[in-house]
């Protein structure tokens, strides 16, 4: 199973939501599920950021190898999760694709809903504090992913 993460560019919340979720689900042992990532307007190759890998490294997660991608309608119709970090990337997925549109959720709508605020360009706390914004959804989609896997 593939779970897809989407943000605008793929270097901030979409990324730390990948390795996170990857993360979690190797600590739960959970295997035949991986997540990914991509970015609505992203610049393939780029790195993570520097603030989204230091809140990573603080967490000991380590995010060299990422490497950014563009979403795509291929990676849409592969993936069986698709997850936005807004309203605003889910409905631009759905306008394009249609078909996926049941199974394409914003992140927070699990939990408390609402969005993933953005926080290219600012501090270190900003970004810790949109990670711990993400984290509580996160876990409930490894939650979900577990209760699949276990039935």
């Amino acid at each position: 199973m593939v779970v897809l993460f989407v943000c605008s560019g793929n270097t901030c919340r979409s990324p730390m939501a990948e390795l996170f979720f990857n993360a979690e689900l190797k600590r739960r042992k959970l295997t035949g599920t991986v997540g990914r990532s991509a970015g609505t307007g992203a610049f393939p190759n780029s790195t993570i950021s520097a603030q989204s890998a230091a809140v990573l490294a603080e967490l000991g997660i380590t995010s060299s190898s990422f490497r950014s991608s563009r979403l795509s309608a291929e990676l849409l119709e592969t993936s069986d999760i698709i997850i936005t970090m807004t309203g605003s990337h889910r409905q631009t997925i759905v306008s394009a694709l249609p078909d996926v549109a049941g199974k394409t959720f914003r992140l927070l709508d699990i939990v408390s809903g609402g969005d993933v605020p953005d926080p290219y360009g600012g501090s270190i706390d900003e970004y810790r504090a949109t990670f711990e914004t993400m984290r509580p959804a996160l876990l409930k989609w490894a939650d979900e992913i577990e209760k699949k896997q276990t039935n």
